[in-house]
C-alpha cells in the first residue's frame, strides 16, 4: 500500500498490510522501517515473507524478514548475512527458499521462518542466478542461471533433503 500514487510514495513510502478480500480493509498492518522489496504470504496465509531495506537510510530493500499475518510481528532472518537477499518462497508454511547476492557469487538457501536450519544450497563463484521459481511441492525449482562463458538459460533442479546437502 502506497499513500498517494506518486514516484517518490511507490519507492520510500510502500507498506504491507494483509487485507480482506471481501470488504477491503486492512486486516493487520505490518510495519518496516525502509525501502520495501517484493513479499510472499504462505501456503496457510498465517505468514507473509518479504524482503526489506534495513532502515530508511538503506538504499536498497535486501534483508530477509517475515511477519506474522495475524498480529504483524516482524522478524529479520540472517541479519549478520553479508549478502543481499534478492526474492523468497515459500517451500512450506515454515521454511523458506531464498536468492541472495553475496560478492560476486549467487546463494540459493534455505531456512526455516524462526530462523534456525539454515542451509546455503547453492553458492558458486562466477555462477549467476537472476530469477527462480519454486514448485508447489517446495522440492522442484527452476532457475534462470549464467557464467561468464555460458549465455542465460533456464536450469531446473531438484533440492536435496538436509542430509543430502550436507554431503555435497
Amino acid at each position: 500500500i502506497a499513500p498517494d500514487p506518486l514516484v517518490d510514495s511507490s519507492y520510500m513510502r510502500r507498506r504491507l498490510a494483509v487485507v480482506d478480500a471481501a470488504s477491503g480493509n486492512v486486516v493487520t498492518p505490518i510495519y518496516h522501517k525502509g525501502k520495501l522489496g517484493m513479499s510472499t504470504m504462505s501456503p496457510s496465509g498465517q505468514r507473509v515473507a518479504f524482503i526489506a531495506a534495513r532502515d530508511k537510510h538503506d538504499p536498497q530493500p535486501g534483508r530477509l524478514t517475515v511477519a506474522s499475518a495475524t498480529d504483524g510481528t516482524t522478524k529479520e532472518l540472517l541479519p549478520d548475512f553479508a549478502g543481499h537477499f534478492v526474492s523468497c518462497a515459500f517451500a512450506s508454511d515454515d521454511v523458506l527458499v531464498y536468492l541472495a547476492d553475496r560478492g560476486c557469487e549467487t546463494v540459493v538457501g534455505r531456512i526455516a521462518v524462526d530462523g534456525s536450519d539454515h542451509q546455503e544450497l547453492l553458492a558458486e563463484p562466477g555462477f549467476v542466478v537472476s530469477a527462480f521459481a519454486l514448485a508447489r511441492d517446495g522440492r522442484k525449482i527452476a532457475l534462470v542461471a549464467q557464467t561468464a562463458a555460458h549465455p542465460p538459460e533456464l536450469f531446473t533442479w531438484e533440492i536435496s533433503s538436509a542430509a543430502d546437502t550436507k554431503k555435497r
